[in-house]
């Protein structure tokens, strides 16, 4: 479309929220341009593609019609009776009398509006997925709001024909989150002492001899999986990110000493290989100060400026982790995922930019989705390979189609030289191949 050929759209009324989805829909996913008005005699005389997303009934045909809902309208976060019906094939919430207002599904999925006031959290304080009204009417493995912009896009294209929209690809991004960068070196005494014991008392001496020989410089430690990782995504040319974790004072976080040589050289040498993220320790997701600090940490260590982050243990609340995020410096997040159930939490394989309900505003953090994560499929759903292999595949198959970003999460110790984890590096290498 020229300039001349913007799609103008009728509006009640121009909100931030308003303003925040249309600029997702047309500009961030079809690639087109488009200008707001609340002038209706404008509007009817406009000669180019044209929306009315407003109250106003026009006497003649009007191409494009959607009756707001009203959510859009909103400043205030309300209850809203959220009920999924079928809509010309399609599942679709927020109907009136004029229709499917996709303007407001595809705003209260991104937003996460449901998030805001729930109360009811798993043990680590975050939001179940249980509690998703996609999880409730069985969507969480189907991207709805790529599935609402692609029924908008047809929408469109019946009858302005001549539009022409954004081509968007395909891309896999493998992430890496590493919390545990060895599993016996850069530890402290008293802990390499206590596995030593441990081994001795559990008669497991092949940990005990494996320990010894790391120790001793004899073998590599069994968590020291990068340069199978980056060997094998250069070879296939996959952009990836690792994310360090860059604290070790709660039991949850990392045991290692972080101020190590050989942690140093291992961030170093990787970033000739990826990009490097940060990944905010388990008390960080409401404390400004603590991200801060562990930002600064890894790029003391990197050299680099760091501005992507994942949270350790899937571990926010929204907004006020994201708020932290936002102040301490990071620019992506790429938390937004469950950590024990696989699917699309906020309804997308795309990015996008968080909207803080609380504040009624666009926020600079963007948000890069994951879908899928190793430790979901082993320590919760309890899959083996073949079942977590066969789950990925459809996945990426799903986020094909919506010509979408696959992100995954995996973490450098699942592919340690084990029976096991030989048999997750083949998951890992057919998910590039297939």
């Amino acid at each position: 479309m020229t300039n001349e050929q913007k799609i103008l759209i009728l509006v009640d009324q121009v909100t931030n929220r308003l303003k925040y989805t249309f600029d997702y829909v047309f500009t961030q996913r079809l690639g087109l341009s488009y200008i707001l008005t609340e002038n209706s005699n404008e509007f009817d005389q406009y000669s180019s593609a044209k929306v009315n997303y407003s109250h106003y009934n026009f006497q003649g045909q009007c191409a494009v019609s959607i009756i707001p809902y009203g959510l859009l309208n909103e400043s205030n976060i309300n209850l809203h009776n959220v009920i999924f019906q079928n809509h010309q094939g399609i599942p679709a919430i927020f109907l009136n009398t004029g229709g499917f207002d996709l303007f407001s599904a595809i705003f209260y999925v991104l937003s996460r509006y449901e998030e805001y006031g729930s109360t009811d959290y798993d043990v680590h304080g975050r939001f179940k997925p249980q509690n998703s009204v996609l999880y409730q009417n069985g969507l969480l493995q189907t991207p709805v709001v790529d599935l609402w912009v692609d029924f908008f896009k047809g929408i469109l294209l019946k009858h302005y024909p001549w539009i022409v929209f954004r081509d968007e690809k395909y891309a896999y991004l493998p992430t890496i989150d590493v919390d545990e960068a060895f599993a016996y070196k850069c530890k402290s005494f008293l802990l390499t002492c206590g596995g030593l014991v441990r081994s001795v008392f559990r008669n497991n001496w092949h940990d005990f001899n494996a320990r010894v020989k790391v120790l001793m410089r004899l073998d590599e430690d069994p968590f020291y999986t990068f340069p199978y990782i980056n060997e094998l995504l250069k070879k296939h040319n996959v952009s990836f990110i690792y994310f360090y974790l860059m604290n070790n004072k709660n039991r949850l976080d990392s045991h290692i000493l972080l101020d190590r040589p050989p942690i140093r050289t291992m961030i170093q040498n990787n970033t000739e290989y990826a990009e490097t993220g940060l990944h905010p320790s388990y008390e960080s997701w409401n404390n400004i100060e603590l991200i801060s600090r562990e930002r600064k940490f890894l790029e003391s260590i990197s050299g680099i400026r760091i501005t992507k982050s994942r949270q350790h243990f899937l571990r926010f609340r929204l907004p006020e982790t994201y708020r932290c995020l936002i102040n301490a410096g990071i620019l992506e997040d790429y938390s937004m995922g469950y950590a024990s159930a696989i699917g699309f939490r906020a309804g997308t394989c795309h990015p996008f930019y968080f909207f803080d309900l609380e504040k009624n505003e666009t926020t600079s953090l963007k948000i890069f989705p994951v879908h899928a994560m190793d430790a979901t499929y082993i320590h919760y759903l309890k899959f083996t390979t073949d079942e977590a292999l066969n789950d990925l595949l459809q996945l990426k198959n799903t986020v094909k189609k919506y010509k979408g970003n696959f992100t995954v999460i995996w973490h450098n110790n699942t592919f340690e030289p084990t029976t096991n984890g030989l048999k997750w590096r083949e998951v890992f290498e057919k998910i590039i191949n297939k």
